[in-house]
C-alpha cells in the first residue's frame, strides 16, 4: 500500500535505493527507509500515508528541516570522502547508499555516479562538514599541482 502511495517499490536490502519520477527511497535499516520527494509533494505524501495508516501502521516523519544535502562531485570525490569516513567508499555501489560516520557526525552517503555523491547531514553539523570538505579539496588540489 505504501508503495502505491509512493509510486515505487521500496528497496528490499539495506543500502539499496529505488527511484521513479521525483520520488526516491533508500533502505537504511531493517525497518527504516528515507524517502525523498520535492518539497511541494510532502503534504500530499503525508496525507496519502495517513489515509493508509489503519491498515498499514507506520511512522512517517518529515526530517527536511533537520538536514541539508551536500553534493560532492569530481574525479577525486571518493578520495575526498576518505578524509572523514572510515567506510571503504569503493564498496558503496553506484545507485546505493549507506548511513555512516563522517568526522564524528552521522551522515547518509548516497552514490549517484562513479564520481558523484550526495551527503545528508544534520544542520548542526553542516558547517563543520562543509569546512572539512573544503579543506580536503584544497589539500587534494595542492597534491595535484
Amino acid at each position: 500500500a505504501l508503495e502505491a502511495v509512493l509510486g515505487l517499490t521500496l528497496p528490499d536490502r539495506i543500502g539499496k535505493r529505488a527511484a521513479t519520477g521525483s520520488a526516491e527511497a533508500i533502505r537504511l535499516g531493517p525497518d527504516e527507509w528515507t524517502l525523498y520527494v520535492p518539497a511541494d509533494q510532502v503534504a500530499t505524501l503525508t496525507a496519502a500515508c495517513a489515509a493508509i495508516y489503519a491498515d498499514h501502521p507506520h511512522s512517517l516523519v518529515d526530517i527536511s528541516g533537520r538536514e541539508v544535502t551536500l553534493s560532492i562531485e569530481g574525479p577525486k570525490a571518493a578520495e575526498l570522502l576518505t578524509l572523514g569516513c572510515p567506510r571503504d567508499i569503493a564498496t558503496i555501489a553506484i545507485g546505493g547508499g549507506r548511513r555512516t560516520i563522517f568526522d564524528g557526525a552521522m551522515v547518509v552517503l548516497l552514490r549517484d555516479a562513479e564520481v558523484r555523491f550526495r551527503m545528508d547531514v544534520w544542520n548542526s553539523f553542516a558547517d563543520h562538514i562543509a569546512h572539512l570538505l573544503e579543506t580536503g579539496c584544497k589539500e587534494l588540489a595542492a597534491e595535484s599541482a
